[in-house]
């Protein structure tokens, strides 16, 4: 006998029946299929459309109904699995409540958060394994295995199926001049219009169909990063910046091809990492640890830095300096203020002693940490320097970098440590296309400019320089210095600027029946899905680098689905 949850959200009792092949030993379960190799013992390959799913040892079984309600509150409402397990004890049992639920037809046992868990991951461990087509090879040692079904899928990486998504949003027919009424009067009315932004620096009338002085890609690129208005003749600066690539129209017969754009940005959600400067590791306790694996023998050395003195005892974490322990009461006073009647002494007592200024007494542990016991530090002990390096709490990761088309599908997340380098966003989108043949016709990146002069310095050869259009997006380009010539020529957003035709298409209005220009491309896309991610930066903060890499893959993919369903309503699929 087990206890069932039912579609009906109804908690009775049930029998479980499992088959077992008597030639193979292949033990059959309702979600998930038992297989023994003599050589590594029991493997598990799980079902991925089962319509039943274990979520306790204690044989505890719900129907996936329940599952899919937590995916529609988890996309609605951001709801994480605990909060969940609150709903579903306040509808099945009597939970926190003291109402009787007279549908109730077995005994009210509540739903623990353990099991809640348990079917949030299982369930969405068979779909990401569905979404990355590997549900029909994969299987997992039991033994050792804590989260089946996960561990291949979690890693910064790229969102299953969506390296091969097209839509017209994203996706247009390549866009020429010669495809307008008026390219040349477009074109003038290009330059006229990036005069005007510059206060009238350029002039109305210019060549426009005259080469770089420089090139396009490679060492052209570099020295357009060089150059400047500072270091070019008076006269020579207006036509400088006036002598953009146009591009050049298609032969008669000529085959015109599609554009795709990928837009990339970061969000500030975290997840804390080892302590130690520019080690990454994932912590051993999460709960109130500093360290990861390969530095966890630091914890017991004093956590000044510079200071390899063993620490008072287990939970201290100075040693018997003075000024190391007066540099920890420091840092201990920065929390103390955190609660109302901590802010409320902080506003009404007056500046001098010790308690006045939010410090934690001496003797008195501070909130959350452990003070170091059997140490007194002298009063009134004059110390150097309070301003000393620590390692009394965890760091944690910059930001979560994200990528998506222009439609708002995500291709793939990673993340950056320290800050936003352009290191690591080159090395991050060379991992979510490592062809070149693969790339984005366009690339939209709040500081595109930059990333294109770090690819130029460091391999002048750089496939992206010669497969790729990097732009910045309009909303973050006027903040950029209108002095800068690489950002100004190489990765304008202007729809009318001469290299870029295909950020733009015409349209009639219905209205007046004249013809008008719009952008092709939703360069806004991240700042959109980054304002959907917002309802999950609590839970994310508190996790572990393993959940971290989960929760973010179950969100793209359930976004992903999302924006499809919204595309389908409004035929926009190709």
């Amino acid at each position: 006998k087990v206890s069932l949850i039912t579609r009906r959200f109804e908690l009775k009792l049930a029998f479980l029946v499992t088959t077992q092949c008597a030639m193979c030993t292949v033990h059959l379960f309702p979600n998930h299929i038992m297989r023994r190799n003599e050589a590594h013992g029991q493997f598990q390959v799980l079902e991925c459309e089962t319509e039943y799913l274990h979520v306790s040892r204690k044989g505890v079984w719900v129907h996936c109904t329940l599952a899919h309600l937590q995916e529609m509150a988890m996309m609605q409402f951001h709801t994480s699995w605990l909060g969940f397990c609150g709903f579903v004890n306040h509808v099945i049992g009597r939970g926190e409540s003291s109402v009787h639920r007279p549908w109730i037809t077995c005994d009210e046992r509540c739903v623990a958060g353990e099991e809640m868990q348990k079917m949030y991951v299982e369930h969405f461990a068979c779909r990401l394994l569905m979404t990355h087509s590997m549900w029909a090879t994969f299987q997992h040692e039991v033994a050792h295995c804590a989260h089946p079904g996960t561990s291949q899928v979690v890693q910064p990486g790229v969102s299953g199926g969506t390296k091969e998504h097209t839509c017209q949003e994203c996706t247009h027919r390549k866009t020429y001049f010669s495809d307008f009424e008026d390219p040349d009067a477009l074109a003038a009315a290009g330059v006229a219009s990036m005069a005007d932004d510059h206060d009238g620096a350029l002039p109305a009338v210019c060549p426009l169909h005259t080469p770089w002085p420089f090139g396009v890609t490679g060492e052209g690129i570099l020295q357009n990063a060089r150059a400047s208005a500072d270091d070019m003749p008076e006269e020579g600066i207006h036509l400088s910046r006036t002598r953009l690539p146009v591009q050049a129209d298609p032969g008669p017969g000529a085959t015109c091809g599609w554009v795709h754009m990928a837009v990339m940005d970061s969000k500030t959600m975290v997840h804390r990492i080892c302590t130690v400067k520019d080690c990454q590791g994932a912590l051993v306790n999460y709960r109130h640890g500093r360290f990861c694996e390969a530095h966890i023998t630091l914890a017991r050395i004093c956590g000044v830095d510079g200071c390899e003195v063993a620490c008072v005892h287990k939970e201290a974490m100075t040693c018997d300096n003075a000024a190391h322990i007066r540099v920890y009461h420091r840092w201990c006073g920065q929390f103390s203020r955190e609660s109302f009647l901590g802010v409320h002494r902080g506003l009404h007592t007056h500046h001098g002693t010790q308690a006045d200024k939010g410090l934690p007494r001496e003797g008195a542990p501070a909130p959350g940490q452990v003070q170091p016991q059997g140490v007194e530090v002298p009063p009134g002990d004059p110390v150097a320097n309070l301003d000393l390096g620590h390692t009394f709490q965890a760091r944690h990761i910059y930001c979560l970098q994200t990528l998506q088309w222009a439609c708002g599908v995500p291709i793939g997340f990673g993340k950056c440590c320290g800050s936003e380098s352009t290191p690591q966003v080159h090395s991050f989108i060379s991992a979510m296309f490592p062809i070149p043949s693969s790339h984005p016709a366009f690339m939209c990146y709040d500081n595109a400019c930059s990333l294109l002069r770090h690819m130029a310095r460091q391999n002048i050869d750089e496939p992206w320089l010669d497969s790729i259009y990097f732009i910045v997006d309009a909303w973050h380009y006027i903040n950029h210095q209108p002095a800068n010539l690489l950002c100004w020529t190489c990765c304008n957003p202007s729809p009318r600027n001469g290299p870029q035709p295909y950020l733009l298409f015409q349209t009639t209005d219905p209205t007046t029946g004249h013809t008008q220009m719009a952008r092709a491309f939703n360069a806004e896309a991240a700042e959109q899905l980054n304002g959907w991610l917002d309802g999950f930066e609590a839970q994310l903060r508190q996790m572990s680098d393993f959940n971290y890499g989960f929760t973010v893959q179950v969100a793209l993919m359930l976004y992903k689905e999302k924006r499809g369903r919204q595309m389908a309503s409004k035929g926009l699929t190709l």
